[in-house]
């Protein structure tokens, strides 16, 4: 299944769902603001070229047990105004990534799925360069399902970064487009009731995975607009 469909199925409003779904890209499709460069500072060497900047992200994203999405989005770099409301929903939407992680720390399982997944797992394979021109390059990977994604990547004053074209043409994102204002409403409320229930689940206040997500969605419900 993919992370599209577990997050459909798992929040079944499609308003939220659309919301919720951007957390999933960063959970295992391991995605800033734009950055405040310095032209006096030199360019840390892990972003000088693009093979470097791949080189580290897949230093965070496959060879680690569990991905820090913050780590991620600093990758990212905004090109248009589009894609810094991007960035902000997925930033927002840490907070999803991280309920679901406790619970599966907690119970084995994730908040909203029965199957045997790993929220905030690594990149089943390396991000590899697919192809370069002046100043841009892709790389491919794949996502959990062997679903075959690119990264945009794209060179700034001599600093390498993901380009927010990496989300703005995402084939799972064209239904969020059409959704943006909807989902820029709810992404704060996901991120409250999250970040609300995550110390509850590992306080042990739920004796299951089934429980903890009764009362997330109960908390999802009331606090929705």
């Amino acid at each position: 299944m993919s992370r599209k469909h577990q997050l459909h199925e798992a929040l079944g409003n499609s308003a939220l769902a659309l919301a919720a779904v951007i957390a999933t890209l960063l959970i295992g499709g391991c995605g800033g603001t734009e950055p405040a460069a310095s032209e006096e500072t030199a360019v840390d060497p892990r972003f000088a070229s693009a093979d470097s900047l791949i080189e580290y992200y897949n230093s965070i994203c496959h060879e680690v047990e569990t991905v820090d999405p913050d780590a991620v989005l600093e990758l990212y770099y905004a090109e248009s105004a589009l894609q810094e409301r991007l960035l902000r929903i997925e930033r927002g939407n840490i907070a999803y990534a991280r309920v679901q992680h406790a619970s599966w720390q907690q119970f084995g399982r994730a908040l909203t799925r029965s199957e045997d997944w790993v929220p905030l797992g690594p990149q089943p394979q390396p991000v590899e360069i697919e192809s370069r021109t002046d100043g841009r390059a892709t790389a491919l990977y794949f996502d959990d399902d062997t679903e075959r994604r690119t990264l945009h990547l794209v060179d700034v004053d001599g600093r390498w970064w993901i380009s927010g074209y990496t989300l703005e043409y995402d084939p799972s994102y064209q239904e969020i487009l059409a959704e943006l204002d909807r989902i820029e409403a709810v992404t704060p409320v996901i991120e409250r009731v999250s970040l609300g229930l995550i110390p509850r689940i590992r306080a042990g206040e739920f004796a299951s995975a089934d429980q903890a997500k009764e009362e997330y969605m109960r908390l999802l419900r009331e606090a929705l607009p």
